[in-house]
C-alpha cells in the first residue's frame, strides 16, 4: 500500500537548478521545444509550465496583459493539482501504514501465551510435554516491525519530495514564468496552427 505510492513520487524525480537552467535556455532559443519537454514530465514543476504555455496558445494574442491574466492563474491552479496530487500519494501511505500497525497489534493481541499450570495435586508436567519449537524471527512480529519501519520511511521521503516539489513550484513561478511570457510576447513561440 505504501511502495506503490512511494514509486510514483521517485518517478518525478528534478532537481530545480539543473531543471532551470535547461528551461530558460529553451525559453530563450526554442520555447515550442520547451513545451515539449514539459508535457514530457507529469507530476513535476514542468506541468504547471507546460499548461501555461497551451492556455496562452489558445488565446492566440501576444499582448502582455493579456498573457499575463492567462498563464499566472493557469499556472498557480495546475501547480496547485501537482501538489494535491502528492497529497494523495501522502494519503495512500498514510492508509498503509496504519495497517502495518494494526497487523502488528493483531498479531501481538493473538500470540499464543503459555498455558498456567494446572492447580490439581496430581498433576505431572512430565507426563504430557510436548517439545515446542523456539518461535523464530518471522514467526512473530518481527516482519511486520520491519515493514512498518520501511512505510515510516516511505512516507518520510514522500514528504521530503512533497515539500521540494512546492519549493520548485514557487522559485519556477518567479523565475521560469516570466521568461515563459516573455518567449511569447517576443514572438519567439510559434502558436500551433488554427483549426477551422
Amino acid at each position: 500500500m505504501v511502495l506503490l505510492p512511494l514509486m510514483k513520487a521517485l518517478a518525478s524525480n528534478l532537481s530545480y537548478p539543473s531543471a532551470r537552467l535547461m528551461m530558460m535556455n529553451l525559453f530563450r532559443t526554442n520555447p515550442n521545444k520547451a513545451e515539449m519537454v514539459c508535457k514530457s514530465m507529469p507530476g513535476t514543476f514542468f506541468e504547471p509550465l507546460a499548461s501555461t504555455l497551451g492556455a496562452i496558445a489558445m488565446t492566440g494574442t501576444r499582448d502582455p496583459a493579456i498573457i499575463a491574466q492567462t498563464g499566472r492563474p493557469t499556472y498557480d491552479a495546475v501547480g496547485g493539482a501537482v501538489v494535491m496530487g502528492y497529497k494523495g500519494h501522502l494519503t495512500k501511505a498514510k492508509i498503509g501504514i496504519l495497517l502495518c500497525v494494526g497487523a502488528l497489534v493483531l498479531k501481538v493481541a493473538m500470540a499464543d501465551k503459555p498455558e498456567k499450570a494446572v492447580d490439581d495435586p496430581n498433576y505431572d508436567p512430565t507426563a504430557d510435554v510436548v517439545e515446542v519449537e523456539e518461535p523464530g524471527f518471522f514467526s512473530g512480529p518481527g516482519p511486520l516491525v520491519i515493514i512498518a519501519l520501511l512505510a515510516g520511511l516511505g512516507i518520510a521521503w514522500i514528504y521530503v519530495r512533497k515539500a521540494e516539489l512546492e519549493r520548485s513550484i514557487v522559485r519556477a513561478r518567479a523565475e521560469l514564468l516570466p521568461e515563459l511570457e516573455k518567449s511569447v510576447v517576443e514572438g519567439r513561440y510559434q502558436f500551433p496552427p488554427k483549426r477551422g
